[in-house]
C-alpha cells in the first residue's frame, strides 16, 4: 500500500484520508480538573498517537511528493497555503522560544513543513492531473463515516466515554464540543456536496445517512459556532441547486431520523436549548487574551499564558506576539481576495465546477467565521488546519481553470483539453 500511494498520484487520496483522520482525532487531559472525571474511549491508545501517526503520514507525503515533483509547480499553491505555512513556522520559532528550547525550534519549523507542503502540492496536482476531486471529497466523506461508527461503537460501551463535563456536552473523539463541532460542521458541509455529486442513488442515500449523522452530532456538541459554520456550508452547497435540495430533503430527512432513533436507543436525549441561548460565552476570554497579549505585545507569552482560545487572532498575539497576528491578518486577507477572484470568473464556470467553486469557498468562508471563536488558527495538527488547505486548493484550482479558459484560442491544443478535466470529471 505504501508503495502505491508513494507511486500512484491518484493513490494520495487514501494518504489524504489518513490525514484527515488522525488529524479529527484528540484526548481529554485527564490531569485537567475543569471538567470533572474524563472517562477514555476505547480508542484511546489511537487517539493518543495521533501527533505521531499524522507526522508518518505527511512523511510519505514529502517521498510521494520528492516521486511526482515533476507535475508540481508553485504556481499550484494556493496563497492561503503559502501564508498559513509562513504563519506554521514562525508559531514554531516562538513557541520553541517560549518553552526554552532550541530542538523544539527546529521539530516545530520542520513539522509545519512537514504537514503543510506535501497537501498544498500534492492535492492540486492529483485534482488536476486525475481529475480526482470526488477521490478528495470521498476520502472526508469516509473518515466522517468511520468516525460516526466510532462514536456508535463507543455508545454501546460507555457512553460517557463521549461526553464532557456535568451539562454532558458532546466531544466524540476529540478532545473538547467545539473542536468535534468545528470538524462535524465541515464534514456536513463536504457529504452535502457528495449527495449531490454522486451518479448513483445509493451513494447520495449513504453521504445523507453520514450528513445526518454530522448535524445530529452538532446538536449533541452544543456548539453555537459550529451550527453556524455548518448552516454556511451547506448555503455554499445548495446555492446554486436549490433544486437538488428538494430533491434531496427526503434522503437528509431519512439520515436525520435514523441517528436521533439510534441516539435515543442508547438514552440520549437531545436539546437544542444551547444552540438558541443569547449568552455571551466569549467576552471573558476575549479580554483574557487582550490583556496577556499587552502584557507581551511583542514576543507574546505561550499558549499555556495566553489566558484562553476562544478567538484565533487573539490567541494568535497572546501566544506568539504582533508578528503572528500581522500573520493571522495576512492569512484572512488572502482569503478575501481569493472570494473576490472566485466571484469574477464564477460566470465563466460550467454549473458542476461552479457548485464545486461554491462549496470550497463556503468550506473556506466556514474556516474564518469559526476562527473568530475557537482558536485552531494557530494549531498545526488540527482537522481544521487540512480542511484549510484542502478548500483553498480547489477553489484555487477552480479559479486557475477559469482563467485558462479566458486564454487565445490560439494555445495548442492540448492544453486546451487539459483545461476541460475538471469538468468531464463529473460527465
Amino acid at each position: 500500500m505504501l508503495a502505491l500511494v508513494v507511486s500512484r498520484l491518484g493513490a494520495f487520496a487514501v494518504l489524504f484520508a489518513g490525514m484527515v483522520l488522525f488529524s479529527a482525532l484528540g484526548i481529554v487531559e485527564e490531569s485537567d480538573t475543569r471538567h470533572g472525571e474524563v472517562t477514555r474511549t476505547m480508542f484511546h491508545a489511537v487517539q493518543a498517537a495521533r501527533s505521531e501517526a499524522f507526522f508518518g503520514l505527511s512523511l510519505i507525503g514529502v517521498i510521494a511528493l520528492l516521486v511526482h515533483v515533476g507535475r508540481t509547480t508553485m504556481a499550484d499553491w494556493s496563497p492561503v497555503a503559502v501564508i498559513f505555512l509562513l504563519l506554521g513556522m514562525f508559531d514554531g520559532v516562538l513557541d520553541g522560544y517560549h518553552k526554552g528550547s532550541a530542538a523544539r525550534v527546529g521539530e516545530n519549523v520542520v513539522g509545519a513543513v512537514v504537514s503543510i507542503v506535501p497537501l498544498a502540492m500534492l492535492l492540486p496536482a492529483m485534482f488536476r492531473t486525475t481529475g480526482s476531486v470526488r477521490a478528495g471529497m470521498r476520502a472526508v466523506g469516509w473518515v466522517g463515516l468511520a468516525w460516526a461508527v466510532g462514536v456508535v461503537l463507543q455508545l454501546g460501551v460507555n457512553r460517557a466515554g463521549l461526553t464532557l463535563g456535568q451539562g454532558g456536552r458532546f466531544r466524540g473523539l476529540l478532545g473538547n464540543p467545539q473542536h468535534a463541532g468545528v470538524y462535524l460542521a465541515m464534514t456536513l458541509t463536504v457529504c452535502s456536496w457528495l449527495m449531490v455529486n454522486e451518479s448513483t442513488r445509493r451513494w447520495r442515500l449513504l453521504w445523507a445517512l453520514v450528513g445526518g449523522a454530522c448535524g445530529i452530532m452538532i446538536v449533541w456538541t452544543g456548539s453555537r459556532t459550529s451550527a453556524l459554520m455548518g448552516l454556511i456550508g451547506l448555503a455554499a452547497v445548495f446555492y446554486s441547486r436549490i433544486g437538488r435540495l428538494i430533491l434531496f430533503a427526503p434522503a437528509i430527512g431519512i439520515g436525520v431520523f435514523g441517528g436521533l432513533q439510534l441516539l435515543e436507543s442508547f438514552g440520549v436525549v437531545l436539546t437544542a436549548d444551547r444552540l438558541v441561548s443569547t449568552d455571551n460565552t466569549r467576552a471573558g476570554a476575549w479580554t483574557r487574551m487582550i490583556e496577556s497579549a499587552s502584557d507581551s505585545p511583542i514576543m507574546g507569552n505561550g499558549t499555556a499564558f495566553a489566558g484562553s482560545s476562544e478567538n484565533s487572532l487573539m490567541l494568535a498575539v497572546a501566544s506568539y506576539g504582533v508578528g503572528s497576528g500581522l500573520l493571522m491578518l495576512a492569512l484572512y486577507a488572502a482569503m478575501a481576495v481569493m472570494w473576490l477572484k472566485y466571484l469574477i470568473v464564477r460566470w465563466s464556470l460550467h454549473s458542476d465546477e461552479r457548485n464545486l467553486g461554491d462549496t470550497a469557498a463556503g468550506l473556506m468562508f466556514a474556516y474564518f467565521v469559526g476562527s473568530n471563536f475557537e482558536g485552531y488558527g494557530v494549531a498545526r495538527v488540527s482537522v481544521m488546519s487540512v480542511f484549510l488547505v484542502f478548500s483553498a486548493s480547489i477553489l484555487h484550482m477552480v479559479i486557475q481553470t477559469a482563467r485558462s479558459r479566458q486564454l487565445t484560442t490560439e494555445e495548442p491544443a492540448e492544453h486546451n483539453q487539459s483545461l476541460e478535466q475538471l469538468h468531464t470529471e463529473f460527465h
